[in-house]
């Protein structure tokens, strides 16, 4: 159920992103509306997040069907390599350091007067970090990961744009660490997927003391409506998922998993799957291959007839930003699940795209 945040003082920033998901225990079976829902338009728009070669983060929308990318905004953001951007009626939402530069917020920036305003802060939200953005106009919620200063665990936030309060999903577990969530807009759903920090903690220990590989920590996906009443607890996967997408119909879940980062070569796979809601039936969907390499980031298109996802082309060129860091740029595909086949988006030279949103979905 949804908690106020509370307004306390304490403590400095966590950091950065993992992601992973999952999936079910099958119990409670979701109520899906039968409501009509009007045809959505033929253009599929995205925003991406790039990060380039002067270190800093450029804000594109996109056209998948033109291809067409119009730059919004550009940023200095040293250290800071995933934010999300969020396109509403003229504003980008996304996340950024304050002026102490200790905490990261959510930022508004209109793209007519070109005025920039931070939406919380430490003694406002008692928030520390903000990351991993979504956005449902039609009810003003903006949906995100965050960081509270008294917490050593990430937790899902909804904040209303209209009235600028910030509400927790969850009990307040301190144990339950959220990794990465998917909205649902025409369901008003929202797909959340954790882990236990405790478990996670315990299999490392283990696999360091007995010098075995690495097993993954259960993945739990729980189904939320947006004023996060629980709908429906779906069955755990135990995988090393780092994304999930639910689909506008809400009855599959899309997962990433990706294990590039394992030292034991032998283990180290990139596969997309989907999840039947009601079922827990998986299917393996795409996985690497030469010609797409780091597969991930898969997030179902507005139609739900695809998805789309990052992976590195076979020729792509690293380059090297001004703040020493090697980079290789990757590519945006989009998937069709009915013909099994991919068609490349966008990619460009000396930019890596670190995240996108579907933003009509």
């Amino acid at each position: 159920m949804f908690k106020n945040i509370r307004f306390n003082t304490l403590i400095g920033l966590s950091v950065i992103s993992i992601l992973s998901i999952l999936i079910a225990t099958g119990c409670n079976s979701m109520k899906v509306s039968s409501n009509n829902i009007a045809p959505k338009s033929t253009t599929q728009m995205l925003s991406l997040s790039c990060f380039e070669t002067n270190a800093d983060i450029s804000l594109y929308k996109l056209d998948a069907n033109t291809k067409q990318t119009d730059l919004l905004k550009t940023q200095i953001t040293p250290g800071e390599f995933t934010p999300n951007v969020l396109s509403d009626d003229g504003n980008l939402y996304y996340p950024k350091r304050d002026s102490s530069g200790k905490f990261v917020q959510l930022f508004r920036y209109n793209l007519a007067s070109r005025k920039e305003i931070q939406l919380t802060s430490l003694e406002k939200n008692d928030t520390v970090l903000v990351e991993y953005l979504d956005i449902d106009n039609e009810t003003s919620k903006l949906f995100m990961r965050i960081l509270r200063k008294n917490h050593d665990n990430s937790e899902l936030a909804v904040y209303n744009i209209k009235t600028g309060k910030m509400d927790v999903f969850g009990d307040n577990d301190r144990d339950i660490e959220v990794l990465n969530f998917d909205i649902c807009k025409d369901k008003k759903l929202v797909a959340v997927a954790t882990y236990s920090k405790a478990e996670n903690i315990n299999k490392m220990d283990k696999a360091n003391k007995n010098q075995l590989s690495l097993e993954p920590t259960q993945r739990n996906i729980t189904i939320y409506d947006e004023n996060g009443n629980i709908v429906k607890e779906c069955k755990p996967i135990n995988d090393f998922v780092t994304d999930i997408s639910l689909s506008p119909d809400a009855r599959l879940l899309l997962f990433s998993i990706n294990t590039e980062w394992l030292d034991d070569s032998h283990s180290k796979k990139n596969i997309v799957c989907t999840q039947n809601v009601e079922t827990g039936e998986i299917k393996q969907v795409l996985k690497s291959s030469d010609q797409y390499r780091e597969i991930g980031n898969a997030r179902f298109s507005a139609d739900g007839k695809g998805f789309f996802y990052l992976a590195t082309k076979p020729d792509a060129k690293s380059f090297v930003n001004n703040g020493g860091y090697t980079k290789v740029p990757n590519t945006i595909f989009y998937y069709d699940l009915q013909t099994k086949q991919s068609k490349e988006i966008w990619s460009a030279n000396n930019k890596t795209i670190t995240n996108y949103v579907v933003l009509d979905k």
